[in-house]
C-alpha cells in the first residue's frame, strides 16, 4: 500500500466518480492526508471516518444524497436551506470533529464577505462540509461557528485544492481526482437550433452555463505550481453535467474505469 495524499475536486453529481476511482485504488493506495471541496468534501469526510468506497457508494445510492440537498430556504440568500443534507451527514458522521481524526483533513470553502479561500480544519465535520457545498444562489451561505464566518462553496475560490496538499503534505505522492476540469472542444458554435418558447429557454442555456463554469474552474488550475509528486486522474465526464442526478450509476462506472486505467498505467514495467 502506497501512502499518499488525496485531493478531491468539487463537481456536484460528478463527484460520484470520485467513489468509483477510489474503489479501484483501494487495494494499492492508503491515504494519510485528505483534501476536498464541495462534492469532494462529502467523499473526503466519509473517508476520514474510515468508511470504505463500497460503503460510501451505498450511502449515495440508497439515500439519494444529491436530491436530498434540495429543501427550500426561508431567506433571500439562497434557494436551498441545506437542513436535509446536514441531517443526512449527521447520520453517518455524527458529532465527529477534525481533532478526532487519525489523518489530516482539509475542507475548502470561501469566505462570502471577503471572497478569500478558507481551508477548514477545525470544529465539526458536518459544519465544514455544509459550508463547502454551499453553491451561491442555490444554497444559503452557512455560518460556521468555529470560524465566525459566513461561508459558501469552496469551488468559488479553489475547486481543486492541490495547493493545500503541495504546501502541507510531507509524503512522496499526491493523487488528485478532478471530475469537472475538462470540456468538450469538439463543438460547433455556429450551429443554430429551432426557435423555442421563452419558458424553455432555461434548458437551452444550461449547457452554456455548465461550460462557462468548467472553463472558470480549469483556469484556476493554471496557477498551480508544479510538483513532481502530483498525479491527476480526470475521469472523462464531458458528456455529463454536475446536475445529472439520474445518472449516478453511469458516472460511478466511469470513475471505476478511470481508476483501473490509472492503476494499469502506474504498474507497467
Amino acid at each position: 500500500m502506497k501512502p499518499s495524499a488525496l485531493v478531491l475536486s468539487g463537481g456536484g453529481t460528478l463527484g460520484t466518480a470520485h467513489i468509483g476511482v477510489l474503489k479501484s485504488l483501494a487495494t494499492r493506495y492508503q491515504f494519510d492526508f485528505l483534501c476536498g471541496v464541495s462534492a469532494g468534501a462529502i467523499v473526503a469526510g466519509f473517508l476520514a471516518v474510515e468508511l470504505q468506497p463500497d460503503q460510501i457508494w451505498d450511502i449515495v445510492r440508497h439515500t439519494n444524497i444529491f436530491p436530498n440537498m434540495l429543501d427550500l430556504a426561508k431567506n433571500s440568500f439562497g434557494l436551498v436551506a441545506g437542513d436535509r443534507i446536514v441531517e443526512l451527514l449527521k447520520t453517518h458522521l455524527g458529532e465527529v470533529e477534525f481533532a478526532d481524526l487519525n489523518y489530516p483533513l482539509y475542507i475548502g470553502a470561501t469566505d462570502f464577505k471577503t471572497g478569500k479561500n478558507v481551508a477548514l480544519c477545525q470544529g465539526k465535520l458536518t459544519d465544514a462540509i455544509r459550508a463547502s457545498i454551499s453553491v451561491p444562489v442555490l444554497f444559503s451561505p452557512y455560518y460556521h461557528p468555529e470560524y465566525d464566518q459566513w461561508l459558501v462553496d469552496g469551488g468559488l475560490s479553489q475547486n481543486f485544492p492541490l495547493d493545500l496538499a503541495i504546501d502541507r503534505y510531507q509524503g512522496d505522492q499526491i493523487i488528485g481526482i478532478d471530475v469537472i476540469g475538462q470540456i468538450n472542444s469538439d463543438i460547433d458554435f455556429s450551429q443554430s437550433g429551432p426557435s423555442i418558447p421563452p419558458i424553455d429557454q432555461i434548458s437551452k442555456i444550461r449547457p452554456v452555463l455548465e461550460r462557462s463554469i468548467r472553463i472558470m474552474l480549469m483556469n484556476q488550475e493554471a496557477y498551480f505550481r508544479t510538483d513532481q509528486r502530483v498525479k491527476i486522474i480526470r475521469p472523462p465526464l464531458t458528456d455529463y453535467t454536475s446536475y445529472d442526478i439520474t445518472k449516478v450509476e453511469s458516472i460511478y462506472q466511469i470513475g471505476l474505469e478511470s481508476g483501473r486505467s490509472f492503476i494499469d498505467a502506474n504498474t507497467r514495467k
